[in-house]
């Protein structure tokens, strides 16, 4: 039998879930999980981790982030206020 060469693993491709969520300013973030029960990473505009770890959850709670509904809801109440 012939034996595959595996790649080494910084080489190899993985697959790991993302979240979005946007800042106060309504930009999109990207988190991609760590390992690490709810903690996250910030990706770049080219899918890149930047280093920076989030809490997703103290990161809701304390309003640095939102999910997409409240992004929503937030854009929602915005057009009320314009449209009056």
């Amino acid at each position: 039998m012939a034996s595959k060469k595996e790649k080494p693993l910084n080489e190899r491709r993985v697959c790991m879930p993302t979240v979005t969520t946007y800042d106060r300013r309504g930009k999109k973030v990207l988190l991609q999980t760590t390992g690490k029960k709810g903690m996250y990473e910030r990706l770049d505009a080219n899918g890149k981790g930047t280093g920076n770890i989030v809490n997703l959850k103290t990161a809701l709670q304390c309003e640095s982030l939102f999910t997409e509904e409240q992004h929503q809801q937030y854009l929602e109440k915005k057009a009320k206020r314009r449209a009056i």
